[in-house]
């Protein structure tokens, strides 16, 4: 059942303000409400992925150039949006080795993933996304390095 015109003006407000002739205003969100909002999140999210990256960065004995290297990736994947619905340890892990891998650095997802204790699968899906959305052509493993990931599984797996 649809209500009068008179019912009308008591359940919307809007209808009875724009009968009068008066102008009709959007609501008002609040006067505590920031419309640079965006700005300041981006910032605050700059500011604890640098933190996370040279906290991890140093854990695993990165030098400088790395961890700027590895924060130039992060706002690139932040400009980018790719760290929505995705936890930000993964996106950092991931940065991390991306540099690791472009550098050179003697360091495998596997140590990351020790490190923060999550799934290497999950970083790897996490590194290769962000490899392909930042058009990152990360080298190929050497037959050294592929030496030093067999002598860790095997140290990881307790067959030496």
């Amino acid at each position: 059942m649809c209500p009068s015109r008179t019912d009308m003006a008591t359940v919307m407000p809007f209808a009875a303000i724009e009968k009068a002739g008066g102008p009709v205003k959007a609501p008002v969100l609040g006067s505590g409400f920031h419309t640079s909002l965006g700005k300041e999140s981006r910032a605050q999210t700059l500011q604890n992925g640098k933190r996370q990256i040279h906290n991890l960065g140093s854990q695993l004995q990165l030098n400088q150039h790395c961890l700027d290297t590895a924060f130039n990736f992060f706002k690139m994947v932040v400009s980018k949006h790719l760290t929505r619905g995705r936890k930000m340890t993964h996106v950092i892990a991931a940065c991390l080795y991306l540099v690791c891998r472009t550098e050179g650095t003697p360091h495998m997802l596997l140590d990351l993933s020790d490190l923060l204790q999550v799934n290497v699968y999950i970083l790897g899906k996490t590194f290769l996304l962000l490899a392909r959305e930042l058009c990152i052509n990360a080298p190929a493993v050497g037959k050294s390095y592929l030496r030093v990931i067999r002598l860790k599984f095997h140290f990881y797996w307790g067959l030496l």
